[in-house]
Protein backbone atom coordinates (compact mmCIF):
# COMPACT_ATOMS: atom_id res chain seq x y z
CA UNK A 1 0.00 0.00 0.00
CA UNK A 2 3.07 2.41 0.48
CA UNK A 3 3.61 2.48 -3.48
CA UNK A 4 -0.08 3.48 -3.80
CA UNK A 5 0.29 6.31 -1.77
CA UNK A 6 3.60 7.30 -2.91
CA UNK A 7 2.16 7.06 -6.80
CA UNK A 8 -1.50 9.14 -5.36
CA UNK A 9 0.19 11.64 -2.74
CA UNK A 10 -3.03 14.08 -4.06
CA UNK A 11 -5.04 12.17 -2.03
CA UNK A 12 -3.86 13.12 1.70
CA UNK A 13 -4.34 16.61 0.60
CA UNK A 14 -7.88 15.77 -0.67
CA UNK A 15 -8.57 13.88 2.60
CA UNK A 16 -7.35 16.67 5.04
CA UNK A 17 -9.21 18.88 3.02
CA UNK A 18 -12.55 17.10 2.97
CA UNK A 19 -11.68 16.41 6.64
CA UNK A 20 -11.79 19.82 7.43
CA UNK A 21 -14.90 21.20 5.82
CA UNK A 22 -16.73 18.37 7.48
CA UNK A 23 -15.53 20.20 10.77
CA UNK A 24 -16.28 23.61 9.52
CA UNK A 25 -19.86 22.33 8.36
CA UNK A 26 -20.58 20.77 11.25
CA UNK A 27 -19.90 24.03 13.26
CA UNK A 28 -21.39 25.92 10.59
CA UNK A 29 -24.57 23.90 10.59
CA UNK A 30 -23.92 23.47 6.10
CA UNK A 31 -24.95 20.72 4.50
CA UNK A 32 -21.72 19.18 3.23
CA UNK A 33 -21.71 14.80 3.57
CA UNK A 34 -18.51 13.60 2.86
CA UNK A 35 -17.85 9.69 2.47
CA UNK A 36 -15.38 7.29 0.74
CA UNK A 37 -14.01 3.49 0.32
CA UNK A 38 -11.19 1.77 0.25
CA UNK A 39 -10.05 -1.13 -1.04
CA UNK A 40 -6.44 -3.43 -0.74
CA UNK A 41 -6.59 -6.37 -3.28
CA UNK A 42 -3.49 -9.21 -3.51
CA UNK A 43 -3.81 -11.40 -6.28
CA UNK A 44 -1.98 -13.94 -8.31
CA UNK A 45 -2.24 -16.13 -11.34
CA UNK A 46 -1.02 -19.62 -11.21
CA UNK A 47 0.87 -19.55 -14.74
CA UNK A 48 4.07 -17.67 -15.58
CA UNK A 49 3.25 -17.96 -19.29
CA UNK A 50 0.23 -15.17 -19.74
CA UNK A 51 -1.28 -12.21 -17.28
CA UNK A 52 -5.24 -12.06 -16.59
CA UNK A 53 -6.39 -8.54 -15.67
CA UNK A 54 -3.02 -7.33 -14.88
CA UNK A 55 -2.05 -10.65 -12.34
CA UNK A 56 0.61 -13.02 -13.52
CA UNK A 57 2.52 -15.83 -11.20
CA UNK A 58 4.03 -13.22 -8.47
CA UNK A 59 1.65 -11.49 -6.04
CA UNK A 60 0.65 -8.38 -6.88
CA UNK A 61 -1.04 -5.60 -4.41
CA UNK A 62 -1.09 -2.98 -7.56
CA UNK A 63 -4.09 -3.91 -9.81
CA UNK A 64 -7.37 -3.32 -8.09
CA UNK A 65 -6.51 -1.23 -4.83
CA UNK A 66 -7.85 2.34 -4.51
CA UNK A 67 -8.91 5.01 -2.22
CA UNK A 68 -11.83 7.17 -2.97
CA UNK A 69 -13.34 10.46 -1.11
CA UNK A 70 -17.06 11.25 -2.25
CA UNK A 71 -17.86 14.91 -1.46
CA UNK A 72 -21.70 15.93 -1.97
CA UNK A 73 -22.79 19.95 -1.36
CA UNK A 74 -26.33 20.61 -0.78
CA UNK A 75 -27.01 24.14 -2.30
CA UNK A 76 -30.58 24.36 -1.86
CA UNK A 77 -33.44 21.86 -0.78
CA UNK A 78 -33.64 20.83 -4.39
CA UNK A 79 -29.58 21.80 -5.84
CA UNK A 80 -26.78 19.53 -4.84
CA UNK A 81 -23.12 19.06 -6.36
CA UNK A 82 -21.53 15.71 -5.79
CA UNK A 83 -18.03 14.87 -6.70
CA UNK A 84 -15.81 11.72 -6.83
CA UNK A 85 -12.01 11.62 -6.80
CA UNK A 86 -10.33 8.82 -6.70
CA UNK A 87 -6.96 7.54 -6.33
CA UNK A 88 -5.94 4.31 -8.58
CA UNK A 89 -2.78 1.51 -7.24
CA UNK A 90 -2.63 0.48 -10.80
CA UNK A 91 -0.58 2.21 -13.70
CA UNK A 92 -3.21 1.47 -16.19
CA UNK A 93 -5.62 3.87 -14.58
CA UNK A 94 -6.09 7.15 -14.26
CA UNK A 95 -6.18 8.40 -10.71
CA UNK A 96 -8.64 11.97 -10.57
CA UNK A 97 -12.12 13.31 -10.77
CA UNK A 98 -14.12 9.85 -11.57
CA UNK A 99 -17.32 11.89 -11.61
CA UNK A 100 -18.39 15.63 -11.48
CA UNK A 101 -22.24 16.61 -11.40
CA UNK A 102 -25.26 18.62 -10.02
CA UNK A 103 -28.42 17.45 -9.63
CA UNK A 104 -31.68 18.91 -9.15
CA UNK A 105 -34.61 17.09 -7.79
CA UNK A 106 -37.37 18.60 -9.04
CA UNK A 107 -40.17 16.79 -7.73
CA UNK A 108 -40.34 13.28 -5.52
CA UNK A 109 -40.43 11.65 -8.80
CA UNK A 110 -38.00 13.30 -11.34
CA UNK A 111 -34.66 13.71 -10.90
CA UNK A 112 -31.98 15.71 -13.18
CA UNK A 113 -28.22 15.14 -13.08
CA UNK A 114 -25.63 17.38 -15.51
CA UNK A 115 -21.90 17.33 -15.84
CA UNK A 116 -19.72 13.89 -15.36
CA UNK A 117 -21.52 11.06 -15.15
CA UNK A 118 -21.15 7.20 -14.19
CA UNK A 119 -21.52 5.45 -17.71
CA UNK A 120 -24.54 3.17 -16.40
CA UNK A 121 -24.23 0.33 -18.61
CA UNK A 122 -24.32 -2.25 -16.31
CA UNK A 123 -26.03 -3.34 -12.78
CA UNK A 124 -23.30 -2.05 -10.73
CA UNK A 125 -22.42 0.37 -12.91
CA UNK A 126 -23.12 3.00 -10.22
CA UNK A 127 -20.92 1.27 -7.68
CA UNK A 128 -17.97 -0.64 -9.59
CA UNK A 129 -15.33 0.68 -7.87
CA UNK A 130 -16.71 -0.11 -4.30
CA UNK A 131 -15.69 -3.67 -3.73
CA UNK A 132 -17.70 -3.58 -0.37
CA UNK A 133 -21.38 -3.37 -3.19
CA UNK A 134 -21.10 -6.58 -4.02
CA UNK A 135 -19.99 -10.23 -3.42
CA UNK A 136 -16.75 -10.45 -5.76
CA UNK A 137 -13.88 -9.45 -5.39
CA UNK A 138 -14.01 -8.79 -9.44
CA UNK A 139 -16.57 -8.89 -11.41
CA UNK A 140 -16.65 -11.12 -14.04
CA UNK A 141 -14.58 -9.39 -16.85
CA UNK A 142 -16.49 -11.31 -19.34
CA UNK A 143 -19.11 -8.75 -18.67
CA UNK A 144 -17.64 -6.01 -16.99
CA UNK A 145 -14.82 -5.52 -19.42
CA UNK A 146 -12.63 -2.50 -20.17
CA UNK A 147 -12.79 -1.74 -23.31
CA UNK A 148 -16.76 -0.04 -22.28
CA UNK A 149 -15.82 3.32 -20.88
CA UNK A 150 -16.58 3.82 -17.09
CA UNK A 151 -18.06 7.99 -17.68
CA UNK A 152 -19.42 10.50 -19.75
CA UNK A 153 -19.95 13.75 -19.85
CA UNK A 154 -23.81 14.93 -20.56
CA UNK A 155 -26.93 15.23 -18.37
CA UNK A 156 -29.54 12.38 -17.55
CA UNK A 157 -33.02 12.51 -16.00
CA UNK A 158 -34.28 10.21 -13.33
CA UNK A 159 -38.42 9.29 -12.92
CA UNK A 160 -39.17 7.28 -9.75
CA UNK A 161 -42.93 5.26 -9.81
CA UNK A 162 -43.77 3.72 -6.51
CA UNK A 163 -47.27 1.42 -5.93
CA UNK A 164 -48.22 -0.70 -3.63
CA UNK A 165 -47.07 -3.80 -5.57
CA UNK A 166 -44.28 -2.65 -7.41
CA UNK A 167 -41.32 0.15 -7.44
CA UNK A 168 -39.40 1.41 -11.12
CA UNK A 169 -37.16 3.60 -12.46
CA UNK A 170 -36.72 4.98 -15.55
CA UNK A 171 -33.30 6.86 -16.56
CA UNK A 172 -32.64 8.30 -20.04
CA UNK A 173 -29.40 9.87 -20.60
CA UNK A 174 -27.44 11.71 -22.92
CA UNK A 175 -23.77 13.25 -23.88
CA UNK A 176 -20.02 12.26 -25.26
CA UNK A 177 -17.32 10.58 -24.19
CA UNK A 178 -13.37 11.58 -25.49
CA UNK A 179 -10.59 9.78 -24.41
CA UNK A 180 -8.31 6.33 -24.24
CA UNK A 181 -10.16 3.19 -23.99
CA UNK A 182 -8.27 -0.52 -23.43
CA UNK A 183 -9.42 -2.87 -26.55
CA UNK A 184 -7.64 -6.36 -25.74
CA UNK A 185 -3.87 -5.05 -24.85
CA UNK A 186 -3.92 -1.99 -27.15
CA UNK A 187 -5.04 1.04 -25.61
CA UNK A 188 -6.41 4.03 -28.39
CA UNK A 189 -7.67 7.65 -28.42
CA UNK A 190 -11.64 7.00 -28.67
CA UNK A 191 -13.98 9.67 -29.40
CA UNK A 192 -17.99 9.04 -28.98
CA UNK A 193 -20.23 11.17 -29.76
CA UNK A 194 -24.39 11.34 -29.55
CA UNK A 195 -24.05 9.04 -26.74
CA UNK A 196 -27.67 8.01 -25.49
CA UNK A 197 -29.80 5.57 -23.82
CA UNK A 198 -32.17 4.01 -21.50
CA UNK A 199 -32.53 2.54 -18.72
CA UNK A 200 -35.45 0.14 -17.25
CA UNK A 201 -35.64 -0.74 -13.45
CA UNK A 202 -38.59 -3.01 -11.94
CA UNK A 203 -38.52 -4.44 -8.84
CA UNK A 204 -41.50 -6.86 -7.15
CA UNK A 205 -40.14 -7.61 -3.57
CA UNK A 206 -37.08 -9.72 -3.58
CA UNK A 207 -37.02 -9.75 -7.98
CA UNK A 208 -35.35 -7.07 -9.71
CA UNK A 209 -35.04 -6.59 -13.57
CA UNK A 210 -32.91 -4.21 -15.15
CA UNK A 211 -33.05 -3.53 -18.90
CA UNK A 212 -30.80 -1.52 -20.64
CA UNK A 213 -30.09 0.18 -24.44
CA UNK A 214 -26.95 2.11 -24.95
CA UNK A 215 -26.08 3.64 -28.51
CA UNK A 216 -23.00 6.10 -29.67
CA UNK A 217 -21.38 7.02 -32.61
CA UNK A 218 -17.79 6.04 -32.28
CA UNK A 219 -14.61 7.05 -33.62
CA UNK A 220 -11.35 5.16 -32.81
CA UNK A 221 -7.68 6.34 -33.78
CA UNK A 222 -6.02 3.20 -35.53
CA UNK A 223 -3.81 4.82 -38.38
CA UNK A 224 -2.15 1.73 -39.10
CA UNK A 225 -5.50 0.46 -40.08
CA UNK A 226 -6.94 3.36 -41.81
CA UNK A 227 -3.66 3.76 -43.72
CA UNK A 228 -4.11 -0.34 -45.40
CA UNK A 229 -7.71 0.99 -45.82
CA UNK A 230 -6.63 3.61 -47.76
CA UNK A 231 -3.75 1.31 -49.79
CA UNK A 232 -6.94 -0.91 -50.36
CA UNK A 233 -9.07 1.56 -51.73
CA UNK A 234 -6.30 2.84 -54.01
CA UNK A 235 -5.36 -0.55 -55.45
CA UNK A 236 -9.36 -0.33 -56.60
CA UNK A 237 -10.81 -2.25 -53.94
CA UNK A 238 -13.16 0.19 -51.99
CA UNK A 239 -15.49 -2.90 -51.03
CA UNK A 240 -12.23 -4.95 -49.15
CA UNK A 241 -11.62 -1.64 -47.53
CA UNK A 242 -15.07 -0.60 -46.20
CA UNK A 243 -14.12 -3.97 -43.51
CA UNK A 244 -11.30 -1.73 -41.81
CA UNK A 245 -13.92 0.12 -40.55
CA UNK A 246 -12.64 2.74 -37.35
CA UNK A 247 -16.04 4.27 -36.89
CA UNK A 248 -19.69 3.89 -36.42
CA UNK A 249 -22.18 3.34 -34.50
CA UNK A 250 -21.75 0.90 -31.42
CA UNK A 251 -24.54 -0.81 -29.49
CA UNK A 252 -25.21 -2.53 -26.42
CA UNK A 253 -27.48 -4.11 -24.70
CA UNK A 254 -28.03 -5.32 -21.16
CA UNK A 255 -30.76 -7.54 -18.81
CA UNK A 256 -30.23 -8.67 -15.48
CA UNK A 257 -32.40 -10.57 -13.17
CA UNK A 258 -31.45 -10.59 -9.28
CA UNK A 259 -33.53 -12.33 -7.00
CA UNK A 260 -32.45 -11.33 -3.13
CA UNK A 261 -33.75 -12.97 0.00
CA UNK A 262 -32.55 -12.66 3.50
CA UNK A 263 -30.14 -15.71 3.40
CA UNK A 264 -29.52 -16.52 -0.15
CA UNK A 265 -29.54 -14.55 -4.19
CA UNK A 266 -29.16 -15.69 -7.39
CA UNK A 267 -28.15 -12.77 -9.97
CA UNK A 268 -27.50 -12.96 -14.07
CA UNK A 269 -26.95 -10.29 -16.53
CA UNK A 270 -26.44 -10.51 -20.06
CA UNK A 271 -24.81 -8.09 -22.57
CA UNK A 272 -24.39 -7.88 -26.40
CA UNK A 273 -22.21 -5.72 -27.93
CA UNK A 274 -22.84 -4.85 -32.02
CA UNK A 275 -20.59 -2.40 -33.98
CA UNK A 276 -18.95 -2.22 -37.28
CA UNK A 277 -15.72 -1.34 -36.06
CA UNK A 278 -12.95 -3.34 -36.90
CA UNK A 279 -11.74 -3.62 -33.35
CA UNK A 280 -15.11 -4.30 -31.41
CA UNK A 281 -16.30 -7.54 -32.74
CA UNK A 282 -20.30 -8.58 -31.80
CA UNK A 283 -19.73 -9.48 -28.12
CA UNK A 284 -22.13 -12.01 -26.29
CA UNK A 285 -21.29 -12.52 -22.70
CA UNK A 286 -23.29 -13.84 -19.56
CA UNK A 287 -23.31 -14.65 -15.56
CA UNK A 288 -25.23 -16.00 -13.34
CA UNK A 289 -24.32 -16.45 -9.65
CA UNK A 290 -25.52 -17.56 -6.73
CA UNK A 291 -24.60 -17.54 -3.06
CA UNK A 292 -25.56 -18.19 0.69
CA UNK A 293 -25.65 -15.84 3.68
CA UNK A 294 -24.81 -17.12 7.13
CA UNK A 295 -23.95 -13.56 8.54
CA UNK A 296 -21.47 -12.58 9.18
CA UNK A 297 -20.15 -15.09 5.89
CA UNK A 298 -21.51 -15.21 2.52
CA UNK A 299 -20.25 -17.96 0.17
CA UNK A 300 -20.87 -18.02 -3.72
CA UNK A 301 -20.01 -18.91 -7.10
CA UNK A 302 -20.37 -18.13 -10.63
CA UNK A 303 -20.56 -19.02 -14.04
CA UNK A 304 -19.57 -16.52 -16.47
CA UNK A 305 -19.02 -16.88 -20.06
CA UNK A 306 -18.10 -14.78 -23.60
CA UNK A 307 -18.62 -15.42 -27.13
CA UNK A 308 -16.87 -12.55 -29.35
CA UNK A 309 -16.52 -13.02 -33.56
CA UNK A 310 -15.88 -11.16 -36.38
CA UNK A 311 -17.56 -11.24 -39.76
CA UNK A 312 -16.35 -13.34 -41.97
CA UNK A 313 -15.06 -11.77 -44.89
CA UNK A 314 -14.03 -13.46 -48.47
CA UNK A 315 -10.97 -11.41 -49.81
CA UNK A 316 -11.50 -10.37 -53.60
CA UNK A 317 -8.26 -9.68 -54.30
CA UNK A 318 -6.73 -12.00 -57.08
CA UNK A 319 -3.17 -14.23 -55.67
CA UNK A 320 -0.75 -14.68 -58.20
CA UNK A 321 -0.80 -12.06 -60.74
CA UNK A 322 0.67 -8.90 -59.01
CA UNK A 323 3.32 -9.06 -56.31
CA UNK A 324 1.82 -6.05 -54.90
CA UNK A 325 -1.80 -7.19 -54.86
CA UNK A 326 -0.68 -10.60 -53.20
CA UNK A 327 1.14 -8.67 -50.57
CA UNK A 328 -2.15 -6.96 -49.94
CA UNK A 329 -3.77 -9.94 -50.74
CA UNK A 330 -1.65 -11.38 -47.03
CA UNK A 331 -1.97 -7.78 -45.04
CA UNK A 332 -5.20 -8.54 -44.92
CA UNK A 333 -6.04 -11.86 -44.29
CA UNK A 334 -2.92 -11.67 -41.62
CA UNK A 335 -4.93 -8.68 -39.96
CA UNK A 336 -8.00 -10.61 -39.83
CA UNK A 337 -6.51 -13.33 -38.63
CA UNK A 338 -4.67 -11.69 -35.72
CA UNK A 339 -7.71 -9.89 -34.39
CA UNK A 340 -8.02 -10.80 -30.61
CA UNK A 341 -11.06 -12.91 -29.89
CA UNK A 342 -12.34 -12.89 -25.99
CA UNK A 343 -13.89 -16.00 -25.88
CA UNK A 344 -13.48 -17.13 -22.21
CA UNK A 345 -15.78 -19.19 -19.60
CA UNK A 346 -15.11 -19.16 -15.83
CA UNK A 347 -15.96 -20.58 -12.69
CA UNK A 348 -15.48 -18.29 -9.42
CA UNK A 349 -15.48 -19.82 -5.78
CA UNK A 350 -16.03 -17.07 -3.36
CA UNK A 351 -16.27 -16.70 0.62
CA UNK A 352 -16.95 -12.92 2.21
CA UNK A 353 -16.71 -12.18 6.34
CA UNK A 354 -17.99 -9.03 6.92
CA UNK A 355 -16.09 -8.45 10.21
CA UNK A 356 -17.18 -5.25 11.56
CA UNK A 357 -19.78 -2.58 10.35
CA UNK A 358 -18.62 -1.35 7.09
CA UNK A 359 -15.42 -3.74 6.72
CA UNK A 360 -15.44 -6.91 4.58
CA UNK A 361 -12.72 -9.12 3.93
CA UNK A 362 -13.00 -11.42 0.78
CA UNK A 363 -11.16 -14.52 -0.76
CA UNK A 364 -12.11 -16.17 -4.60
CA UNK A 365 -10.21 -18.28 -7.19
CA UNK A 366 -11.36 -18.21 -10.38
CA UNK A 367 -10.81 -21.24 -13.07
CA UNK A 368 -10.37 -19.54 -15.91
CA UNK A 369 -10.74 -21.59 -19.80
CA UNK A 370 -9.96 -19.96 -22.76
CA UNK A 371 -10.64 -21.01 -26.37
CA UNK A 372 -6.98 -22.47 -27.82
CA UNK A 373 -4.99 -19.89 -29.99
CA UNK A 374 -7.07 -16.88 -29.19
CA UNK A 375 -6.77 -14.23 -26.73
CA UNK A 376 -9.39 -15.06 -24.09
CA UNK A 377 -8.54 -11.97 -22.23
CA UNK A 378 -5.32 -12.67 -21.79
CA UNK A 379 -1.99 -11.53 -21.62
CA UNK A 380 0.05 -14.53 -23.37
CA UNK A 381 4.11 -14.28 -22.68
CA UNK A 382 4.76 -17.59 -24.67
CA UNK A 383 2.32 -19.39 -26.87
CA UNK A 384 3.70 -22.34 -27.39
CA UNK A 385 3.47 -23.03 -24.05
CA UNK A 386 0.31 -21.82 -22.63
CA UNK A 387 -2.64 -24.00 -22.46
CA UNK A 388 -5.19 -21.27 -21.96
CA UNK A 389 -6.12 -22.41 -18.74
CA UNK A 390 -5.01 -20.73 -15.46
CA UNK A 391 -6.30 -20.06 -11.69
CA UNK A 392 -7.21 -16.59 -9.93
CA UNK A 393 -6.60 -16.12 -6.66
CA UNK A 394 -7.23 -13.05 -5.01
CA UNK A 395 -7.64 -11.89 -1.56
CA UNK A 396 -9.18 -8.25 -0.64
CA UNK A 397 -10.20 -6.08 2.77
CA UNK A 398 -12.82 -3.74 1.65
CA UNK A 399 -13.78 -0.20 3.29
CA UNK A 400 -16.87 2.07 3.36
CA UNK A 401 -16.68 5.11 5.67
Amino acid sequence: MLCFFKKSPFIFCLVAIVCSMQIRAEQNDTLIDFSGFSRVVAGVLDDENASYEGYDNSISLGQKSLLAVQVEGHLTDSWSLTTQLLAHSSNEQDSGIEWLYSTYQATDSWQLKLGKLRTPFFNYSDVLDIGYAYPWISPPQQVYNGFLFDSYEGASANYDLVTNSFSANVEIFWGKFEDEITVGDETVEAEVNQFRGLILNIQHNNLKLRMSNHKGNVVVALPEINGFAGALNQAGYPSMAQHLETKGDVKVFQLSLYYDALDYFVKSEIVQIKSPILVFPETNSYYISAGYIFYPFTVHATFASSHSSYTSVVSTIPSGLDPQLDTLAAGFDALYDNLGRDNLNSVTLGLRWDFRHGMALKADITHLKGDDNERSFFTISNPTAFDYKANLLQVAWEWVF
